[in-house]
């Protein structure tokens, strides 16, 4: 089974009974995990509380989230990946919007 998402074009392959992720850019799947971030607000439309763990294991909790969040009016989560091969990077972002979780590639540029 093949899915396909929005720009970058990443996909999702069965391997041994298992999705496999791999890289649009080069189709290696040695993709690595980076950070994962999770935005919280606790109203529809409020104040966004960002928490990100870093590949490290390091916690770094923003009351006030300067921006980033997946979802415009709920919360979100953003998985950081980086391709040993090429380098290249991306954020896998899901999102909840009016009752339907939406998951989609965003674009990142490596630090």
């Amino acid at each position: 089974m093949l899915l396909k998402s929005p720009i970058p074009q990443f996909e999702i392959n069965d391997f041994n009974g298992e999705a496999e992720l791999t890289c649009g850019h080069c189709d290696s799947n040695y993709l690595h995990h980076k950070t994962v971030t999770v935005y919280s607000r606790p109203h529809e439309d409020g104040n966004v509380s960002e928490t990100e763990v870093s590949g490290t294991g390091d916690v770094l909790v923003r009351r006030q989230s300067p921006g980033g969040n997946p979802s415009s009016r709920r919360d979100g989560v953003a998985i950081g990946f980086w391709c040993e091969n090429c380098h290249g990077y991306a954020e896998l972002t899901i999102a909840q919007h009016k009752g339907q979780t939406c998951v989609k590639w965003r674009r990142q540029v490596l630090p």
